[in-house]
């Protein structure tokens, strides 16, 4: 949520808060009503996703969960039908039957969540209707029990830490609460992306509601109003915590891993058309030998079969050749220095054609947007190793999309675009060098610097 909505929402919450508790001092049994059954929905609203995507999610904490808050929707529907002031004219009041069925409801929600944390630790599988089914018989139970002790209790003990049963049942509930949510904090994945924020909002509000239901004097007095309130705002954070981190995170997780696989599926496309195209140029020049050596790389590149076979020995000639001509047929001057030895070692041979074939596509496209366009390769060998140079007159690529220059599908091409660099820096690092660009008013550059094939060699022994 951006800064704007976020702003929007909370005065929204705000507004709606004021005008709830204006209601709560003038028609306390609307205010109680209206809160209750927010509560009841939100309630029905996590059961229903639980239950809906219960065969999609990799675990069932959500799915029991959402069965435990079912059940407790049930008994806060008898607590609502049984408190004072409810219609029709307070047929079925009983103030002793409302407030059991409140903390039966509680108690409900408490039992499921514990087992939820349960089923999360280790992994279970659980048999979706079978929980269903034992949390109903339980509520049932629990609204039978409720009934009959509630019918039996006499005067309304008011406030409610006049009746000793009533304040360990509260205590014993609040205890549960903080025992569970510091089990949830173990669990890695439920406590990133803000739900560590709720989930303290959570046992604060949990908390306060508690101790305001506690201290009250009057059932619709102001500790009433603001622990109702409190509670819905308990509830909407439970509602938060259990479907960013039990829906909406796993699903942005998966369409992540969806675009990164799109992103490499390109990425292999790319480089699977330079392949074919030196292939082609091969097959022009009745070298069919060759033609099929190149084929065998790229279905090696394809099942990661990497040492089994490389590219012809003038693979990287026959790159710049005919690079040098799609160049030069779209007005470009091409020019080059060859001053280094050959690339001889095993695997320069088959990375370096498709690196050296990616860049020049890459300065192809650049020196096209110039006034006079030029491209210039060199080759050549120092002390240290080799260094490839590959200029062209393009215009300075900007500063801002330098640092993300080789991420996949940056471009200023369009779309589909921008997997060359990608593929250059992977095998740059792969034969044990660097590639850096320079650019100005006047060109870009990218340079390959490869350290002696028998320094890379040493190295990965050295690593190894």
């Amino acid at each position: 949520m951006n800064p704007d909505n976020r702003l929007a929402a909370l005065v929204t919450a705000a507004a709606s808060a004021v005008v709830m508790v204006w209601i709560g001092f003038h028609n306390f049994p609307l205010y109680h009503l209206i809160l209750e059954l927010i509560g009841v929905s939100i309630s029905i609203a996590i059961f229903s996703m639980g239950w809906n995507t219960r065969h999609i999610t990799a675990h069932d904490f959500f799915a029991v969960m959402g069965c435990g808050f079912l059940g407790s929707a049930v008994l806060e529907l008898l607590h609502i039908v049984t408190h004072e002031g409810m219609p029709p004219s307070g047929t079925w009041a009983n103030p002793n039957l409302s407030i059991e069925c409140l903390l039966a409801s509680r108690t409900v929600v408490l039992a499921a969540f514990h087992y939820a944390l349960h089923v999360r630790r280790r992994r279970m599988r659980v048999k979706h209707e079978i929980v269903l089914a034992a949390i109903m018989i339980t509520v049932s139970l629990a609204a039978l029990l409720a009934v009959l002790h509630g019918a039996s209790l006499g005067e309304l003990l008011i406030p409610a830490w006049r009746l000793p049963g009533q304040m360990i049942w509260r205590g014993l509930l609040v205890a549960a609460m903080l025992f569970g949510f510091w089990e949830l904090n173990k669990i890695r994945d439920l406590s990133t992306n803000g739900v560590s924020v709720h989930v303290k909002v959570i046992i604060a509000s949990r908390l306060l509601s508690e101790l305001f239901f506690t201290l009250r004097l009057d059932p619709a007095g102001c500790t009433a109003i603001f622990g109702h309130l409190i509670n819905i705002a308990s509830r909407i954070a439970v509602y938060r915590v259990l479907v960013v981190s039990t829906l909406q995170d796993p699903y942005n997780t998966l369409f992540q891993d969806l675009t990164d696989a799109v992103l490499f599926l390109r990425a292999q496309r790319h480089d699977m058309l330079n392949d074919l195209t030196l292939a082609s140029t091969y097959l022009q020049m009745n070298r069919p030998k060759e033609a099929q050596q190149c084929i065998e790389v790229l279905a090696a590149d394809l099942s990661d079969r990497y040492n089994y076979t490389t590219m012809p020995k003038d693979a990287w000639c026959q790159i710049i050749n005919a690079k040098s001509r799609a160049a030069r047929a779209q007005g470009i001057k091409f020019r080059y220095r060859l001053e280094a030895p050959m690339p001889n070692d095993f695997n320069q041979r088959r990375l370096l054609p498709k690196l050296v074939g990616n860049l020049l596509d890459n300065a192809i496209d650049a020196a096209g947007n110039s006034d006079n366009p030029w491209i210039y390769l060199e080759w050549v060998a120092d002390s240290s190793g080799s260094v490839l140079r590959v200029t062209n007159s393009g215009p300075p690529i900007p500063e801002e999309l330098q640092s993300r220059l080789f991420e996949p599908g940056q471009s200023t091409k369009g779309a589909d675009r921008g997997f060359g660099l990608t593929i250059c820096r992977k095998i740059a690092n792969e034969l044990g060098g660097f590639l850096t660009v320079e650019t100005n008013s006047d060109s870009t550059s990218f340079v390959l610097t490869l350290p002696n094939p028998r320094e890379t060699s040493s190295r990965r022994a050295a690593g190894s």
